[in-house]
């Protein structure tokens, strides 16, 4: 939690609640909405810059887009939360 002040971890819950919403706007569409993966590629972009790591971004992605992610499915976070990871400490 060093890197991550409070006002940082509120945009961050923001940027990931879009997120999470993109990606089922993504997984609703029979054939694939450019509009909403350009926004969830600015919205990793954004996060990288508050200091979320690449790989954690990654993690979030491979994890929307699946039904059951068995990487974080006994975890007590979902690989998405990339807030609640962040007040965990996670990406120290």
């Amino acid at each position: 939690m060093e890197n991550f002040d409070a006002n940082s971890l509120r945009i961050l819950e923001q940027i990931e609640d879009e997120f999470r919403n993109q990606y089922w706007i993504i997984r609703n569409f029979r054939r694939t909405n450019w509009r909403a993966v350009n926004r969830t590629r600015v919205l990793g972009d954004f996060m990288y810059m508050l200091g979320v790591p690449k790989w954690a971004v990654h993690q979030a992605r491979y994890c929307l887009r699946l039904r059951v992610c068995e990487r974080c499915y006994t975890n007590e976070f979902r690989c998405h939360s990339i807030c609640e990871r962040a007040k965990r400490g996670d990406f120290n």
